[in-house]
């Protein structure tokens, strides 16, 4: 049987290491799961994202909450490989965005909003283009990577909060 590689989306990555989460067993669970043969990776954007999320908390008062987000990203770094970013993951990147883009604009969202949106959905269209580069299943209970699905078949990625 072919190995398995997944990706772990920001929001399980989250998921997985915070109790009070109530997605937090249904993904430990699946985790628990995943073959030896396997392999469990994180993106080095879902890094980026982490470190944005601490220097967040940083500004907060709540000593609990930045400790939390600290040692999620410790867990994180220490318990994953990294998919680093690449020029197949680039190329097809540039074909996956204008491809969403000709979607989203079939729905007659004016040009203000469908530059905000595809600015906002970039570091999305970045990852399931990783996952596409890479053979890989991407991990996520976000809902656009279900509209990506739609349009690319090869496209493979599991939602492990259900």
């Amino acid at each position: 049987m072919k190995m398995k590689k997944y990706i772990l989306d920001s929001n399980i990555v989250s998921y997985l290491y915070d109790p009070k989460s109530p997605f937090c067993q249904a993904v430990q669970k699946k985790v628990e799961t995943v073959s030896d043969r396997d392999e469990i990776t994180t993106s080095i954007l879902t890094v980026y994202e982490h470190r944005y999320g601490i220097a967040k908390a940083d500004n907060l008062d709540d000593a609990d909450l930045v400790a939390k987000v600290i040692r999620t990203y410790d867990m994180m770094i220490d318990s994953f490989s990294l998919i680093p970013l690449s020029v197949k993951a680039a190329e097809e990147f540039g074909k996956l965005k204008n491809e969403y883009r000709k979607k989203i604009e079939q729905t007659g969202i004016k040009k203000k909003e469908l530059k905000n949106k595809l600015r906002g959905d970039t570091v999305d269209l970045i990852l399931a283009a990783s996952a596409i580069a890479e053979g890989a299943i991407l991990v996520s209970n976000d809902k656009i990577f279900e509209e990506i699905r739609e349009m690319r078949p090869n496209f493979l990625m599991e939602d492990w909060t259900k």
